[in-house]
């Protein structure tokens, strides 16, 4: 009588994707421990059907981390499994999963930006036929936040984008560009994209004002 004992196959664990919002408030998400579904407890997974009484698995595993955008990044976790009994190595599982398991940290979620609709003044005198304008200051937004990392703020007008009071993006606010805009109402878009490429916008409402005393202009003395 012959009797074969086979060991299970090992289960290597799954792919997993976590959020930075979630990596920030339990770092140890990503470690080699047991998923549980419960972010307090759970890692990103462990190898499964390894233990054995007569012919049990060895397994451990490498880390390499490569850095993605702004503070998030991937995992690529190398799991080695060599079976006791047979000197074999595992690289393929019965799923057909392999021994590779990527970890990702994501930022997916774009900033928050508000601004309140607001008035400018004229401030370029116009010359009939030609009405004044305004190359008036525009504010930075009212709010603006990530969930994770650092944003620039770019303001965009019907006349061009903001020539901006720190030369660079809208952090500070910045101006309208020449020619101006004309006296009503306008679109002014506001856009925010953080380091992950993630943008919003809105569109706030600028009023211009006329709030230039017109000037007499003799041209001929009777």
């Amino acid at each position: 009588q012959t009797i074969t004992i086979t060991p299970p196959t090992p289960d290597f664990p799954d792919d997993v994707t976590w959020s930075c919002e979630e990596y920030a408030a339990f770092t140890s998400i990503t470690e080699a421990t047991p998923f549980t579904g419960s972010l307090p407890t759970t890692g990103s997974g462990v190898i499964g059907n390894i233990d054995g009484t007569y012919c049990p698995y060895v397994a451990n595993h490498a880390d390499q981390i490569l850095a993605t955008c702004g503070n998030t990044f991937k995992i690529i976790r190398t799991w080695t499994v060599l079976n006791w009994c047979t000197s074999q190595f595992i690289t393929v599982d019965a799923d057909g999963d392999d021994n590779i398991q990527i970890i990702k940290i994501e930022d997916a979620t774009p900033p928050l930006i508000s601004k309140s609709p607001f008035t400018v003044s004229a401030n370029v005198f116009g010359v009939h036929p030609q009405p004044c304008t305004s190359t008036g200051f525009l504010p930075p937004p009212d709010e603006i936040s990530d969930n994770c990392n650092g944003f620039s703020i770019k303001i965009f007008t019907p006349v061009g984008e903001a020539v901006y009071v720190n030369g660079s993006n809208g952090a500070l606010g910045g101006y309208i560009p020449s020619p101006g805009l004309g006296i009503g109402n306008h679109l002014i878009t506001y856009s925010a994209e953080d380091e992950c490429s993630n943008t919003s916008e809105i569109q706030v409402t600028v009023t211009v004002i006329d709030n230039i005393a017109p000037v007499a202009v003799c041209d001929q003395i009777t």
